[in-house]
């Protein structure tokens, strides 16, 4: 039941996907965890604005994530739990 990797550091070039990685790492760990609330941070908040769409974009339609998947301004809940996924900005608006 424990985890066998704790963390894990990427590292590729600008343009990679490392965005597009980190938002759908932060959509599994919501399904997979119990009453998990998923933190997604950048240093701006622009960064964390694409953040929090990649995340959304992996639970839009056509994905068998969508019916199980509420998206509001705020954050992005798993139906029928207090699993979310938040974000922050390591500076302000």
């Amino acid at each position: 039941g424990r985890r066998a990797i704790n963390r894990a550091c990427l590292l590729t070039p600008k343009g990679a996907g490392k965005t597009e990685l980190a938002g759908a790492i932060a959509v599994v760990e919501l399904v997979v965890r119990l009453s998990a609330s998923v933190v997604i941070a950048a240093a701006s908040w622009d960064q964390a604005h694409t953040l929090f769409e990649s995340a959304t974009g992996v639970c839009a339609s056509p994905s068998p994530l969508a019916p199980l998947i509420a998206v509001t301004e705020a954050e992005i809940r798993l139906k029928g739990t207090t699993s979310r996924i938040l974000r922050v900005a390591g500076i302000g608006p």
